[in-house]
């Protein structure tokens, strides 16, 4: 029978049908009969003479007789075999239980009972001819003939079971099929049951839901399982999946401490907004690192399940996305990035697409600075404009219930981690247990006294080693992991060495373990370093220890990351950015002192570092050690007693420059277009849930923002006047056409006086008159129209005028589509307008200078006769483009003799140049260990710059696009961006652009003959493992699956493109068709 019933029930119907028929084929009759009576059938009623044999059923049956012992008694329940009797039960309890019984049920009971000459078991022919074995199931039928089964019976007790087998087929041959009532009763209730299972799972799920494994095909839970090594949900993960917001698609907070599995639950979350409800969805992750790994990570799954992964990270990001029609799309993208990218969504109309937004680290909303603030303003205008579902997750929270308020959200909250934790405090030989049950008001001690450090040290090992890091480190490795967390990036390095000083010293076996890893490790740090290693870790990685900070290039990261993940290395020493990284558990984490950087460590950091002690799957129990002096004990104290910091928000950030872009972006979108609008938009917010807490004035701090914005001219006021149309309708009357854009008129209250001096302000000095005509202020005002003035503010009687609204001016809309700082934007306006009166293109450097990053500049020391002898190197082309910019060679000159100097010059300038320099080399393909050297720098920070100069590019492009009479620049950076994100040659380019390739590996797959994306997606991942020089396996099948990620996206951006640009012409072609006839 087969289920009438939804998706899901026909599955598990035909599944529990499976098994009924499997139960039946567990007897040795039905199993041999099945097999072979269909060949005898067909022959027998196709041959004349019934009484003669094949050869093969002769062989048949007398390898059924060998099968079943020869022969049996009749009659005789005692020696039948376990299977048959075990058959003849279910069919008593199928007949004793069934309304059908008849005489052929009895007799089928009867006749196994004695023997196997009375039984056989018969395809059931269908009315169609053909057999019911062909649906997987058969029936057992009594033999059939043209007497009574007792006269047959008695006819053939002569004979030899081998003739009785052959009398019998040759009657039931040609028998009529019947039916046996109380094995399709037996087959039947399984099926119903199967049913009621199926309703019920079906019950727990949602309309969308397409298979068993969360609503999600079976062959996700087998990709988890092949790739991840999960085979089992944890019970709070199982609970979570389960809750009614994350059914009904509500908002969800969930919170648990770090290592405790909460990225899996986003990633079935997102699959199942991707496939069960076709509809696209977005991942944020803090930081670029994080975003490739994640990429290179789901590549596998994208390429299974059909669906597309874009990285959105540093210069790689479509602006706006491409909306497809045949797949979805996860988009996977750094904070900034997604705030772009939302603005975009809302733009374009193109946000009732996206279905999903999931949020890693949801407590960086209270981080801080432009980061936070950009965080809150994304989530708030996806709460604004509704129909998208936020999940946040974060480790603990002590604020949590503010974030609820914010976000609307249901909280899910669990203290759950894998693996025990125990925390120890080291002060000098004396170890200390934390004791979290005990409350420091009751007067007793949160530290527990365990035991004294008692390590064999001689008198010279206690002074190069007084924290007795080695002895603690050897408790541990090399048999587990461990990580060190040391206060500076110096003190990292140091440690590193000490240790491995000390181990080859004392432990030289350790040189031993794992030495063709290790080998190999080093040679692909010689490899991606072009020839050149660092020294400190040259000497460590053959003791398996190595350093990780920010001071390593991305691609030592990545291969320090993946050699301690497969044990090749099993001590790191790290800063605090590891535990807000990757995810690199330890058995025993030691925290070197209780310090990050010169400052003391909070709580928040004390937990992100200890949590990686204990790694799921392999070990049972983790430890944390904070080694402290004991002068430091009673602060310690204080920290493990402490809960956790309050999450605030940070729209406030630098005198309410959160609140300001939000503002700007918010009235660029049309969010927002009166002053009410904005007061109601802006309750709405985090910093308003806590506004009582910061004791701040929304309002307040709103109206003085939107002021600041008018005063910067990003924001102008304009009136809406009648307008005589087909419909009589009130619209918008835009004045201003001088820069090609739209531009409302606008108003304003204050005198025409200070116009001049505003301009000069908004756009550097001697360029105001340029300024004014081009970041969007009216030259060519129309009668009636009053401009803006300098110092105006907002007038509360007029913005509230429903014949008053707001709109963002040119060069304010310029601003937040290329998420420039509102504080920047006028000096980036001022520096693109001098650069296209004289833009110097002999070579690259005036461009350069024009991407350089300015927040970078700040705060920058600079050795002064380094920079004396790069500008040496600088032909007359060059030194023309340093001083048209205003760097001075005499001045730096000076510098670098120590002189004073008395010339006025802009600093930031020239240190802005200084950069510049630097990028000018990495342009001309200079390694980053060469220019950091002669730069006198760490390559982390080089490779930072051109990270980063590469984004900051790509916003430089985005704000020309929105001014027309930038239309040189538009031209000039489209492809400069590109190459300056890899500085290579052009056709290393499309392979750097591939997920996990880096450029010592797109030098491998260039010569090894792979030159294109296809050549790489059709590449076969075990060639690439024996062509090319220590590939791993994992890597090969990551960088083939980007590969044909990739490739899929590019076709389906083009489906769209041709789509789009066939549809138009048709439509015009029918109705000039129609009107022609």
């Amino acid at each position: 029978m087969e289920s009438d019933e939804a998706g899901p029930t026909r599955r598990v119907a035909r599944s529990r049908k499976r098994s009924a028929s499997s139960l039946l084929d567990s007897s040795n009759i039905v199993s041999s009969a099945k097999k072979h009576h269909e060949k005898i059938q067909k022959h027998t009623m196709h041959s004349q003479a019934h009484d003669s044999f094949s050869f093969e059923e002769d062989w048949f049956i007398n390898s059924f007789c060998s099968e079943n012992h020869s022969s049996y008694p009749e009659k005789s329940n005692s020696h039948i075999p376990g299977e048959k009797m075990a058959l003849v039960g279910k069919l008593e309890k199928s007949d004793s239980s069934s309304v059908h019984t008849t005489s052929n049920t009895s007799d089928a009971v009867e006749s196994v009972r004695c023997g196997i000459d009375s039984v056989v078991v018969k395809a059931t022919s269908k009315p169609n001819g053909s057999s019911a074995t062909d649906g997987g199931t058969f029936k057992v039928q009594p033999a059939v003939s043209g007497g009574t089964g007792d006269a047959v019976h008695e006819g053939t007790k002569h004979l030899s079971l081998k003739d009785r087998l052959k009398q019998k087929m040759k009657r039931n041959s040609m028998a009529p099929s019947g039916v046996n009532h109380a094995v399709d009763l037996l087959r039947e209730t399984v099926l119903e049951q199967a049913q009621m299972e199926a309703l019920a799972i079906q019950k727990q799920g949602t309309d969308v839901d397409i298979g068993p494994f969360y609503g999600l095909p079976s062959k996700v839970q087998k990709l988890l399982e092949t790739h991840r090594g999960i085979k089992k949900f944890y019970d709070w993960q199982e609970e979570c999946l389960r809750l009614p917001a994350v059914l009904q698609g509500r908002n969800l907070i969930y919170s648990l401490p770090t290592s405790g599995g909460k990225t899996l639950v986003a990633e079935i979350l997102i699959l199942r907004e991707l496939l069960c409800k076709k509809k696209d969805a977005i991942l944020i992750l803090p930081y670029v690192s994080i975003v490739q790994e994640k990429v290179r990570n789901l590549c596998q799954f994208a390429l299974e399940l059909d669906f597309l992964v874009e990285e959105y990270a540093g210069s790689k990001g479509r602006f706006p996305p491409v909306k497809r029609r045949r797949k979805r799309t996860l988009y996977i993208a750094t904070l900034e990035k997604a705030h772009s990218l939302v603005n975009s969504m809302i733009e374009t109309h193109y946000l009732d697409s996206l279905g999903l937004v999931v949020v890693d680290e949801l407590h960086m909303i209270g981080e801080g600075g432009s980061r936070g603030a950009i965080l809150e303003a994304a989530l708030l205008k996806l709460l604004h404009c509704g129909g998208t579902q936020i999940v946040g997750m974060s480790a603990t929270l002590n604020n949590i219930r503010d974030i609820q308020t914010f976000l609307q959200a249901e909280v899910y909250s669990n203290n759950f981690r894998p693996v025990k934790l125990t925390e120890y405090v080291k002060v000098e030989d004396s170890v200390f247990m934390v004791d979290s049950g005990q409350v420091d008001l009751r007067g007793q001690d949160i530290l527990k006294h365990d035991r004294v450090i008692m390590f064999p040290y001689n008198a010279d090992l206690k002074i190069q080693d007084p924290d007795h890091l080695l002895g603690l480190v050897m408790e541990v490795i090399p048999n587990n992991s461990c990580l060190v967390f040391c206060p500076t990036k110096k003190n990292c390095e140091n440690v590193a060495l000490m240790l491995s000083k000390l181990m080859i010293k004392h432990h030289r076996h350790l040189t031993t373990v794992k030495r063709t890893e290790r080998k190999q490790l080093l040679q692909e740090l010689y490899r991606d370093g072009n020839g050149q290693i660092c020294p400190v870790l040259e000497y460590t990685v053959h003791l398996g220890i190595a350093y990780h900070h920010s001071g390593l290039t991305m691609d030592e990261r990545r291969l320090v990351e993946d050699a301690y993940s497969e044990g090749t290395l099993c001590l790191l020493t790290c800063t605090s950015t590891l535990a807000a990284g990757v995810n690199l558990p330890a058995k025993r984490v030691i925290l070197r002192s209780p310090y990050v950087g010169s400052g003391f460590i909070n709580h928040s950091q004390y937990k992100q570092m200890t949590g990686r002690a204990g790694r799921a799957g392999i070990d049972d129990s983790g430890e944390s050690m904070l080694i402290t002096k004991k002068a430091d004990a009673p602060k310690v104290r204080e920290l493990l007693t402490t809960t956790q910091e309050p999450c605030h928000s940070s729209l406030m950030y630098d005198e309410g420059k959160g609140i300001r872009s939000l503002l700007l972006s918010s009235i660029g979108l049309q969010i927002l277009k009166s002053t009410d609008e904005i007061l109601r938009f802006m309750k709405q917010t985090l910093l308003s849930v806590q506004a009582a807490d910061l004791g701040c004035d929304v309002e307040a701090l709103t109206r003085a923002s939107l002021n600041q914005l008018l005063k910067l001219k990003l924001v102008q006021q304009a009136r809406k006047t009648p307008d005589s149309s087909q419909n009589g309708s009130q619209k918008t009357k835009m004045s201003n056409q001088s820069q090609g854009l739209n531009k409302p008129k606008i108003f304003s209250q204050t005198s025409p006086g200070s116009q001049q001096s505003m301009n000069s302000s908004a756009a550097g000095p001697d360029k105001s008159e340029t300024a004014s005509n081009s970041a969007g202020h009216d030259s060519h005002v129309a009668m009636g129209t009053v401009t803006m003035e300098d110092g105006a503010t907002l007038d509360a009687d007029m913005s509230n005028s429903p014949n008053i609204h707001l709109e963002v001016t040119a060069l304010g809309r310029a601003t937040f589509k290329g998420s420039i700082d509102t504080d920047n934007s006028s000096l980036l306006y001022d520096d693109l307008k001098r650069a296209e009166e004289s833009l110097v293109l002999a070579s690259y450097l005036h461009l350069l200078y024009l991407v350089t990053p300015y927040d970078m500049a700040r705060d920058l020391h600079i050795p002064w006769m380094v920079y004396f002898e790069q500008m040496n190197t600088l032909n007359a082309m060059e030194m023309r483009v340093a001083s048209l910019i205003g760097v001075s060679e005499s001045y730096i000159a000076k510098k670098a003799s120590g002189q004073s100097c008395r010339q006025k010059v802009n600093e930031f300038v020239i240190s802005r140049f200084y950069l510049t320099l630097m990028l000018n080399e990495l342009w001309q393909q200079k390694t980053v260990w060469q220019v950091a050297q002669r730069f006198q720098l760490n390559r982390g920070f080089v490779q930072n710059l051109l990270s980063s100069a590469a984004s900051f590019a790509s916003c430089v492009f985005h704000f020309c696009q929105e001014l027309d009479e930038f239309w040189a620049f538009q031209d000039l950076l489209g492809n400069f961006v590109k190459r300056l994100s890899y500085c290579v040659s052009m056709e290393l380019i499309a392979l750097l652009e591939i997920p996990g390739v880096k450029l010592g590996r797109a030098r491998q797959l260039y010569h090894s003959g792979l030159r294109t994306l296809q050549d790489v997606a059709a590449a076969d991942p075990e060639q690439l493992v024996k062509n090319i020089e220590h590939m791993p396996r994992k890597a090969a099948r990551q960088i083939v699956a980007s590969a044909k990620v990739m490739l899929n996206e590019k076709a389906e951006t083009l489906w769209v493109e041709v789509e789009s640009l066939v549809a138009l012409p048709m439509v015009q072609l029918g109705t000039s068709s129609v009107t022609s006839l």
